[in-house]
């Protein structure tokens, strides 16, 4: 199911960008993008993030074609256990793909470690570009893997993610759980290794894997013991 891979891609992709804008919030240093205006609002309960990429497509510092509006409310420092951060969208689209729905994080740390971590719950709906959508509901954490000591230097980054959903597309429905852990580096606009398995009503499961951790944007689906190499936009 390429689709699922692409929302993968896309979700973790809107993870980092929200997180490096809340970061730049806090040190109030957050490196524009060439079409982003950032305003920051301290004024409100609880504050508010405003990204706005225009109204046409720009391309962004990660390669990546953007527009709309992605607003961030959270509330408490970015990392700070029990602090909450929920995001929306007006008219948001990356490489044409809009992204549109709620997602809500709070802050804590990962079980049996000092790494940050974010549980995540979602309710996200991918409209593609060729026409459709996808609907998917999450529950999932975010680990704050490597790079959290060093909070001046992005490049370093690594997250973790592990969790389920399920959702619909068209007239199917499916269930997809992350076998291994997919692996987000912000040096590399794609997830770098980790696994998923989907079912789908009325269709044999299939397995999406991302890779060993090469930066690339090929994956492959496996299905009845068959396997296809898919490209990630």
């Amino acid at each position: 199911m390429a689709d699922n891979a692409t929302a993968d891609n896309l979700f973790s992709d809107e993870y980092l960008l929200q997180d490096e804008a809340l970061a730049g919030a806090e040190n109030l240093n957050f490196p524009p993008s060439p079409c982003l205006t950032v305003t920051h609002d301290t004024t409100v309960t609880p504050r508010l993030i405003t990204l706005d990429y225009g109204s046409v497509n720009c391309r962004c510092r990660d390669g990546r074609f953007r527009r709309g509006i992605v607003l961030i409310t959270y509330t408490g420092r970015p990392n700070q256990p029990g602090s909450v951060m929920t995001i929306n969208h007006s008219n948001y689209f990356v490489n044409d793909h809009q992204i549109s729905g709620i997602r809500t994080f709070t802050n804590g740390t990962y079980p049996g470690t000092s790494n940050p971590a974010r549980m995540r719950t979602a309710n996200i709906t991918i409209s593609f570009p060729r026409g459709g959508s996808m609907n998917r509901v999450e529950t999932d954490t975010v680990e704050f893997f490597a790079g959290f000591n060093t909070p001046n230097v992005r490049l370093d980054d690594v997250f973790l993610i592990r969790g389920m959903s399920s959702g619909s597309q068209g007239s199917f429905t499916f269930n997809r759980v992350i076998n291994t852990p997919l692996r987000r580096e912000v040096s590399c606009q794609w997830l770098t290794s980790g696994n998923v398995t989907i079912s789908r009503s009325g269709r044999p499961s299939r397995t999406i894997d991302y890779g060993n951790g090469t930066c690339d944007n090929q994956a492959t689906v496996t299905v009845n013991g068959t396997t296809r190499t898919i490209t990630l936009p």
